[in-house]
C-alpha cells in the first residue's frame, strides 16, 4: 500500500546507545529511512540525552535539526538527578528554534515521574503551552499510569503525551487515564501491537488523541506504519492519526 498521508513520527531518537548496537543511528542514516517511507518529520531526543549526559545529547539534537532543516523538531531532555541544572537546560534549549517540546524518561533515569524534580517541567511546560513526551510502561511505579494521573491531576494544564500507550499490557491503564484527562494522547510506538489494537485505541479514545511513534532507529519504523495504513478505520482518522494531530500540536506549541 503506497503511503500518501503527511506522516509525522511523533517519538524519534537518535545516535548510538549504551546498552548495545542501533543501526543506521547518525540522522544522515534516519533521514534515508524516513524518505524510503514516507516521513516527512521527526520528533527527536537523542540517546545520549535520555541515558547518559542530557547536555551534550541536547546539542547532537540540535546540530541534527540545523543540519535537516524542516525534517526534524527537538525534544529536550533534562537529568531530575541534579535539580539544578533542569530549569536552566530547559530555558537554554527552549531558547533555541530547533527545540519545540521536552521529553523524559523516568525508567532510565530511575526518578519518578510524580517526583518535586520534575516540578520545574511542568512550570516551563505551561508557562511555554509545550507538549511533553514521558516513557511510559504499564505498571512500572516510576512511569506508570499511576504516576502519570498524579502529574495530571496536579497540573491538569499540561499537555501530555504517554508513551509506548498502545504497547498491549499497556492500553488499558493508559485509556482509563486518557478517559479522565482530554490533555493526554497516547502515542502508539511499540515493538508489536496486538490484532485490532489501533482500531480499538480509535474507538476507545477517539482519533484525536493518538499519535504516530516509531522509536525510530530504536525499533524500525515501516511497523508502526503499516499498523495505522492497514487498519480498518476511516482514511480521515488515519490522517490523524500519522501526522495531523501532530502537526496541530506543533502548531499550538509555544
Amino acid at each position: 500500500m503506497e503511503n500518501t498521508f503527511d506522516v509525522v513520527d511523533a517519538h524519534m531518537h537518535m545516535g548510538p546507545y549504551s546498552q548495545f548496537h542501533v543501526a543506521h543511528n547518525d540522522a544522515r542514516g534516519m533521514i534515508e529511512e524516513m524518505d524510503r517511507l514516507g516521513i516527512r518529520q521527526g520528533w527527536i531526543a537523542s540517546h545520549a540525552a535520555i541515558s547518559a549526559d542530557a547536555r551534550r545529547g541536547n546539542d547532537e539534537t540540535a546540530e541534527a535539526v540545523r543540519a535537516y532543516p524542516g525534517r526534524f523538531v527537538g525534544y529536550v531532555v533534562v537529568d531530575p538527578n541534579y535539580p539544578d541544572e533542569v530549569v536552566p537546560e530547559l530555558e537554554r534549549c527552549l531558547s533555541m528554534p530547533e527545540f519545540r517540546m521536552i521529553k523524559v524518561h523516568p525508567s532510565l533515569a530511575q526518578y519518578p515521574l510524580d517526583g518535586p524534580n520534575y516540578e520545574p517541567i511542568w512550570a516551563v511546560a505551561k508557562a511555554r503551552n509545550c507538549p511533553v513526551l514521558t516513557h511510559a510502561w504499564g505498571g512500572d511505579p516510576l512511569c506508570g499510569a499511576q504516576p502519570i494521573r498524579r502529574v495530571l491531576e496536579r497540573h491538569p494544564e499540561v499537555r501530555l503525551f504517554y508513551g509506548h500507550a498502545l504497547y498491549p499490557t499497556n492500553f488499558a491503564e493508559a485509556a482509563e487515564v486518557a478517559r479522565d484527562f482530554p490533555n493526554l494522547w497516547l502515542d502508539i510506538t511499540s515493538s508489536y501491537q496486538g490484532y485490532g489494537m489501533i482500531e480499538h485505541a480509535v474507538a476507545t479514545v477517539g482519533a484525536e488523541r493518538i499519535l504516530y511513534g516509531s522509536d525510530m532507529p530504536f525499533l524500525a519504523a515501516a511497523g508502526a506504519i503499516g499498523h495505522i495504513l492497514h487498519a480498518r478505520i476511516s482514511d480521515e482518522a488515519k490522517a490523524l492519526l500519522l501526522g495531523g494531530n501532530a502537526r496541530r500540536l506543533l502548531a499550538e506549541a509555544a
